[in-house]
């Protein structure tokens, strides 16, 4: 137990309080722990929380659905970057309509079809063209100089309606980790935690992002 002034009102801190839903977690649940940056993306050694500070049903629910929406938005950096899986799996990009790309030998190998019809794909059947989507690799040029052939495009990143919420979520997150359980339990982050939950309108995200300098500044 750990108490906190908030206010000029004393408030307790139950350190089994999980930092999202604000249940208590009970000593007989497995609490892994939690990721900050997703395992997917890159998660760097040791960027943990390993205090039972969230609980299982927040780690594999609403949590887990948000660390595939930032898989999904980073799937080619990740892939260009050799950011391995979950578990050390190689990652593979099939989420987009109109390109794929695989680990190789000698880096990611890259099958991008510009259109106007659909073409093979070497062990995956057709390709499609552009569709239009917003997820679709469009306005590509091919460029060959002497021995050099290069590719550009343009496509969509961050157009989840969850990406956001999902940012906010490694935010508090690393706040934790930084500052310790009983400072992101505080009320005025109540609407960040809402946010991530529940999703919002954009001008919630503003205001609540401002809530984690707002009380670093003045303490809790």
């Amino acid at each position: 137990m750990e108490g906190v002034v908030a206010g000029g009102t004393a408030r307790v801190i139950d350190e089994t309080t999980c930092i999202w839903c604000l249940r208590k977690i009970l000593e007989s649940e497995d609490v892994p722990p939690e990721h900050i940056v997703p395992e997917a993306v890159g998660c760097p050694p040791g960027l943990l929380l390993d205090q039972r500070e969230v609980c299982p049903t927040c780690n594999h629910g609403r949590l887990a659905a948000l660390n595939a929406v930032l898989a999904s938005e980073f799937d080619m950096v990740r892939l260009i970057h050799g950011v391995k899986g979950k578990t050390s799996r190689p990652n593979y990009l099939r989420s987009r309509t109109n390109i794929r790309m695989r680990p190789g030998s000698s880096g990611p190998e890259i099958f991008l079809n510009a259109g106007p019809g659909a073409v093979p794909n070497s062990g995956a059947g057709y390709l499609p063209p552009p569709t239009g989507h917003e997820r679709d690799v469009r306005d590509v040029i091919f460029k060959v100089e002497g021995e050099i052939a290069t590719v550009s495009g343009r496509t969509s990143f961050g157009q989840h309606p969850d990406f956001s919420a999902a940012v906010h979520a490694i935010g508090l997150e690393f706040v934790a980790k930084l500052m310790g359980r009983g400072f992101v339990l505080d009320p005025r982050l109540g609407p960040v935690r809402d946010f991530v939950l529940k999703g919002g309108r954009r001008e919630i995200r503003t205001r609540s992002a401002n809530r984690v300098a707002d009380i670093g500044a003045r303490g809790p």
